[in-house]
C-alpha cells in the first residue's frame, strides 16, 4: 500500500514555512471516523428506542 504525504506550506517560507499545521493527520482522520461511527450508532439506537416504544404501545392497546 502506498502512502502519500501532502505538505502544506505557508507563504513566506522560513522556519514555519513547512509547517504541517494545516494538514489533516492520521490521528485527526481516525478521530473524525470514530465520531462519525458514534453518531451513526447514536442515530440507530435513537430509532430503535422509538420503535421499541411504538411496539410497547401497540401491544398495550391491542392485546387488551
Amino acid at each position: 500500500m502506498e502512502t502519500t504525504l501532502a505538505i502544506y506550506t505557508k507563504p513566506g517560507g522560513g522556519r514555519e514555512g513547512n509547517s504541517l499545521r494545516g494538514a489533516p493527520t492520521e490521528e485527526m482522520l481516525q478521530s473524525q471516523e470514530l465520531n462519525r461511527l458514534a453518531l451513526v450508532e447514536e442515530i440507530h439506537y435513537a430509532g430503535k428506542r422509538k420503535s421499541d416504544r411504538w411496539a410497547e404501545q401497540w401491544v398495550f392497546r391491542n392485546i387488551r
